[in-house]
């Protein structure tokens, strides 16, 4: 239940999903410890919230609502009961207007001899096996069953269903949609990435089917309040944990933010850990630059200094600066750490460049540089 808690969801949770943590949910749900109950009654409010079709939510409907019921029932702190009835209006919200209309054999039959034709049979031998394909037909649609090689082979069966039964697939398939809204298309330009996703984080959405669209060569902003998670997107793109969003290799996406974590590099001869923000900041540019994001030309150290000096870094011999790039990270101020940040970012020429307030910690000067 706590690492259910704890983990960080990229995509729209589909039924198969919710009835995998089904088990967990259940037995913590059940569970004496009212914190336990508190935590299940969270983590169902943060799934249901990140569902992005209703009728994802009714299979599971008939055991999970008695178990959020009974929570909230039995549960005497005032404050975790409070979260298990919010869990409990998530979970009907997220089940509100699910299209749970299902496809009969007799429906199924009908577009099957329309998809024939001409090929359709009329006796008795036609009408059995059709009548067994339309029932097959019938139960994947309504189990939201599509892969079209399964339908092939196990719903088609025979000449001539097998002929047609790609188009009876995709005709039952947009049936069992809802309608989508449609909305107006940037055709200019080239496409870097295209596609929806939802965000959440331990037991906080941020983001729910959200679509995105970047185009080669554009400026997009993030607008939004605090915490609605326009870091932790950032953030996901970065380390590759969005689903559907093309890998590093793929597409070079660099991420500038404020905090720069702490990563243990070496270990001193009294056993303290050695972090990079402790290394000089050339070395942390080309560390990153190598190491993190693995260039597949390596930056050398010569190219990392005069990029450096030409940033305004000062340097052994050189004007006095407030950052000198042969001392450590920990001695930068915030505007300093932003600035050897963008040095890595150049160095990299990312495909895409995602800058978290970027001049939040800049002088007048070096906002205009």
């Amino acid at each position: 239940v706590e690492k259910l808690a704890g983990c960080i969801f990229v995509q729209n949770v589909e039924t198969p999903a919710l009835a995998a943590m089904l088990p967990v949910l259940s037995r913590g749900l059940n569970d004496k410890n009212e914190e336990v109950k508190r935590t299940c009654c969270l983590i169902v409010d943060n799934m249901c919230k990140v569902v992005e079709d209703p009728a994802a939510v009714v299979p599971i409907m008939p055991r999970l609502e008695p178990l959020v019921v009974s929570a909230m029932e039995k549960i005497s702190n005032p404050e975790a009961a409070a979260v298990a009835e919010r869990a409990l209006k998530t979970l009907h919200k997220a089940g509100e207007g699910a299209e749970t209309k299902t496809v009969g054999q007799a429906e199924a039959l009908k577009s099957i001899k329309e998809a024939l034709g001409d090929k359709a049979g009329s006796d008795a031998a036609f009408d059995e096996v059709a009548g067994h394909v339309a029932g097959l037909a019938a139960c994947a649609t309504n189990m939201r069953s599509f892969d079209a090689g399964v339908w092939q082979a196990k719903v088609g069966l025979v000449s001539p269903f097998t002929e047609v039964i790609e188009e009876i697939r995709a005709k039952l398939e947009v049936a069992s949609k809802p309608a989508e809204e449609i909305e107006e298309e940037d055709t200019e330009g080239v496409d870097l990435y295209k596609g929806s996703f939802s965000l959440a984080y331990g037991t906080l959405t941020l983001l729910r089917d959200t679509k995105m669209h970047l185009k080669r060569d554009r400026f997009y902003g993030l607008l939004g309040p605090n915490q609605c998670g326009k870091t932790t997107l950032m953030r996901a793109i970065a380390n590759e944990q969005l689903e559907g969003f093309p890998k590093r290799d793929e597409l070079k996406s660099v991420f500038v933010e404020h905090e720069i974590e702490d990563e243990e590099v070496g270990v001193q001869d009294d056993g303290f850990p050695i972090l990079s923000v402790d290394k000089p900041g050339w070395w942390w540019v080309m560390h990153t630059c190598n190491e993190i994001y693995k260039m597949e030309t390596p930056v050398k150290e010569d190219t990392v200094k005069e990029l450096m000096k030409s940033t305004g870094f000062g340097y052994p011999g050189g004007p006095d600066r407030a950052a000198n790039l042969e001392l450590p990270v920990t001695s930068y101020s915030g505007g300093w750490k932003m600035k050897m940040q963008l040095c890595a970012a150049q160095l990299m020429n990312a495909d895409v460049l995602m800058l978290d307030e970027p001049t939040g910690h800049l002088d007048v000067d070096n906002i205009k540089w």
